[in-house]
């Protein structure tokens, strides 16, 4: 990814940005405090590369009108768009909890009292969505968000468009997210809602089991696998799975979409439906998510999960992508004009067997009750880093073991600080027989900031010479008295000083160091230079013209250059390497050696 500044502790007008919570392919997302209306909120600003590119602004402010558009409340709120001193960005809601993806990593495969009412509000969400004629395209474990009490709030509309609009992307673009793509994205057809349904087939497969239903270590084996292959039925991964849940799934997943559901209503009605899923007995499931770790997750396909190479441009991804919809484009049409036999036709629902009412009840063993109070040990490399359980301070410092009090499967944020290295952060499950966590803590480098050039020519002051200067070929300046420039990078730096009269070509490297004002005085021992020749002509020196003879005490820096004489007959003289030094007068004349004419 493209690095960014870090605007952490500056204002972006009305924003105080408090620090970075998440990063993606095309912007950065802070948390932050709405002066105005003292609240959090999070900012998604355009990494400035992108700000200069069209296409990219345009799909990011897409992304705030497709999401902003939308009132429910389980889709992330926009509350503002803006540019501020050249950067894109737009406000939204701040939501306090984790990604679903980051709770699987934590708990394994979910229970399906839990996914039941998690997807009915996914559902809802697109519902909304689709209402508008907006479709999300990018619907995965990492774009669905759920707070402490599983409050689901979808986010990231960075892919999202209406229905049957060509806009940015066109149709044979591949878009989205491989291993939660539809068979018609993964050739590069045109979508529509039922996209968005079979990417919610593969979060709740995803849910159920701890896994999704297709993995592959390339990209095009993803893409087959998702154009070609059934998953592995879900009631055989996930047999605590209600047979009913199960059917809806893998109709979610069925390849024509003409098999799937038709509208997330549908889908709605249908695990309404579902009966005999009771939630645990007792007060309400509580996630004691303190600070949120990604507000967003990264832009369009995770790569990090496909190609460990970085590339050298976001549109260079696109190209291998349509490559690949290419290839698998040609066979794809004869796979798609057959119907195909629907997972759930393959995968019947077996008959339960009748109960006497005379049977002797099963006995059930009494589950051991969990503990309420865990210990976990905290190491880190170096030590002595202060250990922080859910924003706030324990006192200790690694090696430590700190007491956590709760229920198994409940998540703690766990975090490390020490000073001169970054802070690292981690979601921490409560379980049995829990391993030592280890932290690999990351040195900070020094904050890098810019230093002060100051010039002054003193063979310029009050004459009313223009002389140009310019630093590392940009930058011009145009004398008027002592001149300075600010904000320079460490390092060092090309200087350039130009002037006609005095004639002056100079250039040199200047060094900058952080935070200083380097001063350098430029003054040259001139020459004094004569031309009378017979005959009138123009004086080029170094390809610029000087003046016309007869030239009488001009000055010139020292050193070599290329001197030339032009009649107005065209006929040519010239001398190259000339060296002029410095304090001495020089007398030109075409007719006399060095020079020589040029036909």
């Amino acid at each position: 990814m493209p690095e960014a500044e870090n605007l952490t502790g500056k204002k972006l007008g009305d924003y105080e940005i408090l620090g970075i919570v998440g990063r993606g392919g095309m912007a950065v997302v802070y948390k932050a405090r709405q002066l105005s209306l003292d609240r959090m909120v999070a900012l998604k600003v355009l990494l400035t590369e992108f700000g200069r590119d069209k296409p990219f602004v345009q799909r990011f402010i897409r992304e705030a009108r497709s999401a902003a558009s939308l009132r429910h409340p389980n889709i992330v709120q926009i509350h503002d768009i803006a540019e501020i001193e050249n950067l894109h960005f737009f406000c939204m809601e701040y939501v306090e909890g984790h990604t679903i993806s980051e709770v699987i990593h934590a708990e394994g495969a979910l229970p399906p009292d839990r996914v039941l009412p998690i997807a009915k509000q996914v559902v809802s969400a697109l519902a909304c969505a689709h209402a508008q004629q907006i479709i999300h395209r990018d619907i995965k474990s990492s774009n669905i968000m759920i707070d402490r009490s599983d409050r689901v709030t979808v986010t990231d509309f960075g892919l999202a468009k209406p229905i049957h609009s060509r806009g940015v992307t066109q149709t044979g673009a591949l878009v989205g997210t491989p291993e939660y793509m539809s068979p018609e994205q993964c050739v590069g057809t045109a979508v529509d809602e039922r996209t968005d349904l079979y990417s919610l087939g593969v979060v709740l497969f995803e849910m159920l089991t701890g896994k999704i239903p297709f993995e592959a270590d390339t990209l095009p084996g993803i893409v087959h696998k998702q154009v070609y292959e059934q998953p592995h039925p879900l009631d055989e991964l996930a047999p605590q799975t209600p047979d009913r849940l199960v059917r809806v799934v893998h109709k979610l997943l069925e390849k024509r979409k003409e098999d799937r559901y038709q509208k997330a209503q549908d889908v709605l009605g249908a695990l309404e439906s579902i009966s005999g899923i009771s939630p645990p007995s007792g007060p309400a499931r509580a996630r004691p998510f303190t600070d949120m770790e990604t507000v967003v997750s990264e832009e369009g396909i995770e790569w990090d999960k496909i190609d460990k190479k970085p590339t050298s441009s976001s549109w260079g991804r696109w190209a291998i992508l349509g490559a690949v919809a290419l290839a698998l484009a040609a066979t794809a049409t004869l796979f798609f004009s057959k119907k195909t036999e629907p997972l759930t036709k393959t995968s019947p629902v077996p008959t339960p067997k009748p109960t006497s009412p005379s049977a002797a009840p099963v006995p059930t063993a009494t589950p051991r009750p969990s503990p309420t109070q865990w210990t976990v040990v905290v190491e880190s490399e170096p030590k002595g880093a202060s250990v922080w359980l859910d924003g706030k301070d324990t006192g200790k410092k690694t090696t430590a073991s700190i007491e956590i009090p709760g229920k198994s499967g409940e998540l703690h944020d766990l975090q490390l600080k020490l000073e001169g290295y970054h802070a690292e952060k981690m979601a921490l499950p409560l379980k049995e027989r829990q391993a030592p966590v280890r932290f690999a803590l990351k040195k900070e480098e020094p904050a890098v900031k810019p230093g002060t050039l100051i010039l002054q020519v003193p063979w310029a002051s009050g004459s009313g010479t223009e002389v140009q200067m310019l630093i590392d070929g940009k930058n011009k300046r145009i004398y008027r008295g002592e001149t300075s420039w600010t904000g320079l990078s460490p390092g060092r730096h090309t200087l350039t000083v130009k002037c006609i009269d005095p004639y002056v070509n100079h250039t040199q490297t200047v060094k900058v160091a952080s935070q200083e004002k380097a001063k350098i005085v430029l003054d040259f021992n001139f020459a004094r230079l004569f031309a009378t020749p017979r005959q009138w002509c123009h004086l080029i020196v170094n390809g610029e013209k000087v003046g016309d003879t007869p030239i009488s005490n001009h000055r010139i820096a020292p050193g070599e250059y290329d001197i030339e004489f032009q009649s107005p007959t065209g006929k040519r003289w010239v001398a190259k390497g000339y060296d002029i030094k410095g304090g001495l007068d020089v007398n030109l004349h075409y007719d006399l050696p060095p020079f020589r004419e040029i036909q």
